[in-house]
């Protein structure tokens, strides 16, 4: 179901990573694993490998990428990526509720969600989800 779609974003949507984890979305990100790596683990764990990258045939197996669930997301900007992954994979919004009533929460310690950013969090989510 789209509620249980792991998510590998790569170093070149690496901030689309971070908000769908902030979204509470299950998304591996990686700054230092090579690609290679990084899509073989991908595979591993049966992600979604996200990537703005085309030229992935140019330089991985073919018996990797023929494995691989590859979404390549086509917007530069993070609104529109988002709008993709949400469209391609049929999304819902997954926020929780704190028990003041709060409707942004952060799903890990490693999202750096602070409480200024909490504007910015549901402005993206009323752009994405309506």
């Amino acid at each position: 179901t789209p509620a249980d779609i792991r998510f590998a974003a790569d170093g070149m949507v690496q901030s689309l990573g971070t908000w769908l984890r902030v979204l509470g979305y299950n998304c591996a990100t990686s700054k230092a694993e090579a690609s290679r790596a990084f899509m073989e683990r991908a595979v591993a764990e049966d992600r979604v490998f996200l990537t703005r990258n085309f030229h992935l045939a140019d330089n991985l197996p073919q018996t990797l990428l023929k494995r691989a669930q590859i979404v390549h997301v086509l917007s530069e900007h993070l609104p529109e990526q988002l709008r993709e992954v949400v469209g391609k994979s049929r999304l819902m919004w997954r926020h929780a509720k704190s028990s003041s009533g709060a409707a942004a929460t952060c799903t890990t310690a490693s999202s750096g969600c602070a409480s200024g950013s909490v504007q910015t969090w549901q402005a993206i989510c009323r752009i994405v989800f309506g």
